[in-house]
């Protein structure tokens, strides 16, 4: 497949199908009748800064982009759910938008679209019931679907190993502070207070702490791959 490209100005023929060659270069053909290669660009393959690959580099930023909103969003659960146990209800929102932008980007398909909303569902049900049971917060049973919506049917088995070993030593970690004289210290009273007396488990740490080691084990290498 032959196609025109610009390099500092000057039109060139190449093709990305030249022997040898990957899809990150391209062989300069010819000029307007020449074999001369463009100033101040040595003979022989020549970058691929246009077309596909260009485009290839674009997507690989936005997706890069969009999963970096991912950590900045899982950081912001765990340390509002610490200081206030509560989760703001923009957290999922964000989560869901950043989703979607992911999957344009990444070139999802409908099949693998589909099974990470399976996962998203699955989990919704998980958090309402557990919600209903009263053994969550409603900002954990938002949480954990908007997630899952990431982390797809493939990832999750990892990802609920690791929110439960994360949530049981989160639990047995707030078990040992409920004996400790947290109100004596003053600068932590009323953070302490609400600690002690409510019964709480901040377990939103929980499923950050899972939803980032999914991103560190599988977003990264994803991504090095694209690169």
């Amino acid at each position: 497949m032959i196609r025109f490209s610009k390099v500092q100005g000057q039109p060139w023929l190449w093709t990305p199908d030249a022997p040898g060659a990957s899809n990150k270069w391209i062989c300069v053909l010819k000029c307007e009748g020449s074999h001369r290669t463009p100033p101040g660009i040595p003979i022989g393959w020549l970058p691929d800064m246009t077309g596909d690959g260009g485009d290839r580099m674009s997507n690989t930023l936005l997706m890069a982009s969009a999963s970096l909103i991912f950590v900045v969003e899982m950081v912001d659960a765990a340390l509002s759910d610490l200081r206030k146990f509560q989760i703001p209800n923009r957290v999922p929102l964000i989560l869901c938008a950043a989703f979607i932008a992911m999957a344009a980007f990444s070139g999802m398909n409908w099949t693998e679209f589909l099974s990470h909303l399976s996962s998203g569902l699955v989990l919704f049900i998980l958090g309402l019931a557990l919600y209903v049971s009263g053994i969550w917060g409603g900002g954990d049973a938002k949480l954990l679907p908007a997630v899952a919506l990431w982390v797809g049917l493939v990832g999750q088995p990892r990802f609920l190993l690791v929110m439960a070993f994360s949530g049981g030593l989160l639990a047995a970690c707030a078990l040992l502070a409920r004996h400790l004289p947290l109100k004596a210290f003053g600068g932590v009273h009323h953070w302490a207070e609400n600690f002690v007396d409510s019964g709480q488990v901040p377990y939103g740490i929980a499923i950050a702490a899972a939803g980032l080691d999914w991103w560190v084990v599988s977003i990264i290498p994803h991504l090095a791959a694209k690169l």
